[in-house]
């Protein structure tokens, strides 16, 4: 698998390389290349680059040639996007060593796809005015995105590389969490695997790729496909799931009321078996409508407001509700996953709609506990 660049030293790097992977395949300038040396070539620098190394490759074999344009275009692209392939292919055009012509090919028709595809495009560093040094936020989010992958890759290297045992579905979800993860560094996450997910993809569909992984087994790509797809569905789940747990900043004197009245409330705050966050209780002060659910038992509940002054928090029960209107639903096993996730995703006819569904309706129970998670709330 082609790994992540690690901050060590390069000469350190290489010879951690050289004793995983052997030393890097060396053939005389002019060499013509059969199939199986080409392929073992191949599957070296598939093992031994990073995607960061895979672009220093093609940059060099782009400044040799002096193609200035097409180095300034490639400045602009992501090395997420560079894949080991375009490095190995570059790298052995730049020793002078003569590949199928299906290599350079190759090399030569996808960079030019790269350079005008916008996903592949970096995001420019803004400065604030001339001269002026540049903004270092971006800096930081990458960094931070690097960390986290780079850890989600120890994961991988650890627990499914070699390992059949898969981890546990929630396991990236939950990993997220104890890192703290924002939601925008979760989705930038979620891109930087895209590419290699998508490599993992088109193996059957791709000669030089199959060729590339061919000592690993069929149900080794499986695992490692089911790997990256969990590690992309949860980070994109998991930046919408951060986006309803923010409070905007209210007046002043509505933060001390809500924080003052939530601050005791006892409340499930994530669901890992659904991958779902609570909704920060403070929503729900004011709250028109809320719908809260108790994995215990099951218990669905639309809780309403009785009048403009909106749901209210004392201790653990909710106050200022429509009796009338507020009601509570058992869901059955097969239809709680849906259910409660629809409710937690939708908007509030969609919610009304996945409530309606479930027949019977009990007496409410206006109390929170350390078992009832908060699914949704519209003001």
């Amino acid at each position: 698998m082609a790994k992540r660049k690690k901050k060590t030293d390069k000469t350190k790097l290489r010879a951690i390389m050289d004793s995983a992977y052997g030393a890097e395949p060396t053939f005389a300038s002019g060499h013509q290349l059969g199939r199986t040396e080409y392929m073992q070539a191949l599957n070296w620098y598939a093992n031994a680059l990073s995607r960061e190394d895979s672009k220093d490759y093609v940059a060099n074999f782009l400044r040799a040639q002096k193609r200035k344009d097409d180095l300034k275009k490639l400045g602009k692209v992501s090395p997420a996007y560079v894949t080991t392939t375009y490095g190995a292919i570059a790298r052995m055009l730049s020793n002078g060593v003569r590949i199928p012509d299906t290599g350079a090919a190759w090399l030569n028709k996808n960079l030019q796809e790269l350079f005008v595809n916008p996903a592949a495009q970096k995001e420019e560093v803004v400065t604030v005015k001339k001269g002026a040094p540049p903004v270092n936020i971006q800096t930081r989010i990458d960094a931070k995105v690097r960390a986290v992958a780079g850890e989600i890759d120890d994961l991988f290297e650890d627990n499914v590389w070699f390992d059949t045992n898969k981890l546990e579905p929630d396991a990236i979800f939950k990993f997220l969490h104890s890192k703290q993860v924002s939601g925008l560094v979760a989705e930038k996450v979620a891109t930087l695997f895209t590419p290699h997910l998508e490599e993992l993809k088109s193996i059957n569909s791709d000669v030089q790729l199959k060729e590339a992984y061919r000592k690993y087994s069929k149900n080794d790509i499986k695992r490692f496909i089911e790997f990256y797809q969990n590690v992309v569905d949860t980070c994109k789940n998991f930046n919408a799931n951060t986006k309803k747990t923010k409070v905007r900043k209210p007046r002043a004197k509505k933060v001390v009321s809500a924080d003052k009245a939530t601050s005791g409330l006892k409340y499930l705050k994530l669901l890992t078996e659904y991958q779902l966050a609570s909704v920060n209780p403070i929503k729900l002060i004011g709250a028109e409508q809320a719908y809260i659910y108790n994995i215990k038992y099951r218990d669905l509940t639309v809780l309403n407001a009785l009048d403009r002054g909106g749901l209210q928090i004392k201790g653990q029960s909710f106050i200022n509700i429509d009796e009338k209107t507020t009601m509570m639903k058992k869901l059955s096993t097969k239809q709680a996953e849906e259910i409660v996730k629809t409710i937690s995703s939708g908007g509030k006819r969609v919610a009304s709609n996945a409530f309606n569904t479930i027949e019977t309706a009990r007496k409410p129970q206006l109390r929170m506990n350390e078992q009832t998670i908060i699914l949704a709330f519209f003001a």
